[in-house]
């Protein structure tokens, strides 16, 4: 069609003050009225037109339509659409009908269903983004990790909401399937992480809300590591607002989508660590073996490729879940168990993670929690005191909520028989009074009032 024609077409729709977005509207509708099923939405419609009115070809069935939408005849059409367009009458409106009949109404219906499959072809067949775009999203999901794991929660939150937004506008456009997906297991991942983060500022309902965000595009697209990922999340939330039953349910449940691996092993963690505060120390120490029998050095997948602390395959944190576990398990026992694992986690926070990386801030700090609780149930307070060094000197942008809840559990040993009455003990439940302030969200609240 030539680019007279188009502008022919911005004229018409002009002088009836519509915009792309009506006409694609009203052509629509005609579409409708003609039984025709297979029409592109509103956003494609109006993609379409654009390309008409720069002079791409119009098919006969739009042709049609557009004589519906426009109440014209077809001889108002110009000569270049009309030569293409089969029709009764020239003198008449484009509308046919059923009026066809032999011959005429056979090659009507042949062409109409043929402009219309291939229209509908042409319309898929413009993908929405390459390979380049989905490959530089999956980079962000990788910076995003690494930005979550160095304590700066409420930039890694803000960086998260960008690529989320930059995200659902891709949505918009029409997809190829397999983009569709790759986008999907995209968004989920940034709720996966905006959720840790408004977690670790302590906005535990937010977190919570982002998570079911999350679960849903996951199961939309049925991808277990996700859906098992989600579970996990879900239970820890649980678990650190001390919603001990419903930390236990989850988590149980989540191995049903991934049982073995990073996340199959943090899933029995999770449940052994809500076992334990539930009182049940044997259980608790059962589902301890399941997560090492889950964990698998060689499991990967396409989060694992993401890395960092929640994403990739780390065994120091497999040690540290355990440890916490066990710390709460042997309550009443020596806890040796539960300090080998946390020492054991300690050593390879350690050492150092190939390309430089970094371990989650907060990780060593906490491992460094639970212990100080098992040399306190064991009498030894000055161990205890040594063990909460890396967490007591964290800078209050990285003193997540999971730190400040552990050393609350710290504070209320170092009250009870047999430190009650020792100076050091009280000086170092004020120093955790202390640090439990000047956190970053303690900073957010003052700055907003």
């Amino acid at each position: 069609m030539s680019e007279q024609t188009g502008q022919w077409l911005v004229q018409k729709r002009m002088q009836r003050g519509w915009d792309r977005r009506e006409l694609a509207g009203k052509l629509i509708e005609a579409g409708k009225a003609r039984g025709i099923r297979q029409l592109p939405d509103v956003g494609g419609m109006v993609r379409d037109i654009s390309r008409w009115e720069g002079g791409g070809h119009v098919s006969h069935t739009f042709v049609r339509l557009y004589c519906d939408a426009l109440d014209i005849v077809f001889a108002e059409f110009p000569q270049d659409a009309r030569t293409r367009a089969p029709h009764k009458d020239s003198a008449g409106p484009c509308v046919a009908g059923n009026s066809f009949s032999g011959s005429a109404s056979i090659k009507h219906e042949v062409m109409m269903a043929a402009d219309q499959s291939r229209d509908h072809a042409a319309d898929r067949a413009r993908p929405g983004i390459d390979d380049i775009t989905v490959e530089q999203l999956q980079a962000d999901m990788s910076t995003l990790s690494r930005l979550t794991d160095a304590g700066a929660p409420l930039t890694a939150f803000t960086e998260a909401r960008k690529v989320r937004d930059r995200i659902t506008d891709l949505m918009d456009r029409r997809l190829w399937p397999r983009e569709e997906t790759d986008l999907y297991r995209l968004l989920s991942c940034t709720q996966v992480i905006m959720s840790q983060n408004a977690r670790r500022l302590g906005y535990h309902d937010a977190a919570e809300g982002l998570l079911w965000s999350g679960f849903s595009y996951a199961n939309i697209i049925e991808h277990n590591p996700l859906r098992g990922l989600i579970r996990e999340q879900f239970a820890s939330l649980k678990y650190w607002r001390g919603q001990f039953r419903q930390a236990s349910e989850m988590a149980a449940g989540g191995v049903r989508y991934m049982p073995r691996g990073r996340t199959g092993a943090a899933l029995h963690n999770i449940h052994a660590r809500a076992l334990a505060r539930m009182g049940d120390p044997g259980a608790a120490r059962r589902a301890v073996g399941l997560a090492r029998d889950a964990w698998d050095d060689g499991y990967r997948d396409d989060l694992v490729e993401i890395g960092g602390f929640e994403f990739g395959q780390i065994l120091a944190r497999l040690h540290l879940m355990a440890g916490e576990a066990l710390a709460d398990a042997d309550a009443g026992a020596d806890g040796q168990d539960a300090a080998g694992e946390l020492e054991r986690a300690i050593s390879l926070f350690d050492e150092p993670q190939p390309d430089g990386e970094q371990y989650w801030s907060g990780a060593k700090p906490l491992a460094g929690i639970n212990l100080a609780l098992v040399r306190l149930r064991s009498g030894e307070l000055d161990g205890a005191a040594t063990a909460l060094h890396p967490a007591l000197t964290l800078p209050p942008e990285q003193r997540s909520s999971e730190i400040t809840t552990r050393l609350a559990i710290v504070r209320d040993e170092l009250a009870r028989p047999p430190f009650r009455d020792s100076p050091q003990s009280r000086t170092l439940g004020d120093r955790i009074e202390n640090f439990t302030r000047e956190t970053v969200n303690a900073s957010l609240r003052s700055l907003s009032g």
